[in-house]
């Protein structure tokens, strides 16, 4: 089965997010036990960078897949922002 480059994109993106999911839900609470606060502060903080970035990546990915199926227009992409 051949998948475009924007669905190859997008199944590694979903696999990040996925993995980063993880790593946070059973992973992390782990090891912050063991830190200081602010180190907790910061790892939360960077994990919230990481998921955020993760998810506008998503959010284009799923656009450009739109695209490319023919279920909108670049034009519509472009005003869902």
């Amino acid at each position: 089965v051949f998948h475009s480059p924007v669905e190859r994109m997008y199944d590694e993106a979903y696999g990040l997010l996925l993995e980063t999911r993880n790593s946070m839900t059973f992973i992390a609470p782990q090891l912050r036990n063991d830190m200081a606060p602010e180190d907790r502060l910061f790892v939360t903080y960077q994990s919230t960078r990481l998921t955020s970035r993760l998810l506008e990546m998503m959010s284009w990915l799923m656009a450009q897949k739109a695209i490319h199926g023919g279920e909108m227009t670049r034009e519509q992409a472009r005003e869902q922002g």
